[in-house]
């Protein structure tokens, strides 16, 4: 069934035309928050990987601020598949009650298999700020109010007595400005993620104060998800994602293709590629190749916001789970 499909979409594109056909064929829109770390990148950075975009789909990326702000276009189906980090899946089940939301994929794991990658907080390296008790009265930003980046300092700075608007006020800001803010003195402690925190100017000048791991322990740090009613109706297609998917994440991955993999990022991103030879190493966020989502790790993080008192009640990960999507996936990559 699957080459007679394959077949009549050739056919297709020769007696109507590329673009004719494509506009029929069942569109993925995926939502993005940051490049290299979203597998959105990946896939718009290796097209050739993606056997059946074409053929089968279509594919959009759609670029948002953080993971905090892609619920509200999914709950209006806006975009079809979205990166969703630790706190905003609490998010969107308590507070916005997308509760058909499912994760259905990994993206990025920080503090696993012996892969660091450089996620946290700086501070000036020569500055004033020594102890959790130098940040009171001052200014901390992150990316956006409960993104992942909001809730590790808010975290952090809990267990050390500080608590946001009391003791320190908080500011959003792209990870492109954070060396600004925290050169200017604008904020006391910024957050940071790959490529932005290889920088060699940051490197040199400021310090990690804490990692996320350091917040957090292991974390499933991005994962994708979306709602049932879509993957419902879209299931062949999002099979033949997510082995395009996993294709494309094995050649990031792939020692031998480590030069090409970086000339890549380097020429999406803007940035030198010797500043970024870290990605796709050990030293960067751990991928899992067959595009299995650490439950285990999305627990933790879970329990640990309810725990801390910035989420309302626990939640079973596994109630907001499916992966048979990606397991049918990787069986076919075997």
């Amino acid at each position: 069934m699957k080459l007679a499909r394959y077949l009549a979409a050739a056919a297709a594109l020769v007696l109507f035309g590329g673009t004719a056909w494509s506009a029929e064929l069942p569109k993925i829109r995926l939502g993005w928050v940051v490049a290299p770390g979203s597998t959105a990148a990946l896939l718009m950075m290796k097209p050739d990987a993606s056997v059946h975009r074409g053929v089968t789909y279509t594919f959009e990326p759609m670029h948002f601020v953080s993971t905090a702000v892609e619920l509200v276009p999914l709950a209006s189906d806006q975009v079809d598949i979205i990166d969703i980090s630790y706190s905003a899946l609490g998010a969107a089940i308590q507070n916005a009650h997308l509760d058909d939301l499912r994760i259905i994929s990994d993206e990025i794991q920080d503090g696993v298999n012996g892969h660091e990658n450089g996620s946290g907080f700086l501070v000036m390296k020569d500055g004033p700020i020594k102890t959790f008790d130098d940040l009171k009265g001052k200014v901390v930003a992150v990316l956006t109010v409960g993104s992942a980046t909001d809730m590790q300092a808010r975290i952090m700075m809990r267990r050390h007595g500080l608590e946001a608007s009391r003791d320190y006020s908080i500011i959003e800001a792209r990870f492109p400005n954070m060396k600004s803010l925290l050169f200017e003195g604008k904020a006391a402690m910024v957050a940071i993620a790959p490529p932005f925190a290889f920088d060699p100017e940051l490197q040199a000048k400021s310090r990690m104060f804490f990692t996320e791991t350091d917040a957090m322990g292991p974390t499933q740090l991005l994962a994708l998800a979306a709602r049932k009613s879509f993957i419902d109706k879209n299931r062949a297609v999002l099979v033949d994602f997510f082995e395009d998917m996993i294709r494309t994440v094995r050649w990031f991955t792939d020692p031998k293709n480590h030069a090409a993999a970086v000339t890549l990022a380097a020429a999406l991103t803007k940035q030198p590629e010797a500043q970024l030879a870290r990605l796709f190493t050990k030293r960067d966020n751990y991928r899992d190749p067959n595009a299995e989502p650490n439950l285990h790790a999305l627990q933790h993080s879970l329990d640990l916001q309810h725990e801390m008192g910035l989420q309302k009640a626990k939640l079973d990960v596994t109630q907001y789970a499916d992966l048979s999507l990606v397991h049918e996936a990787a069986a076919r990559l075997k």
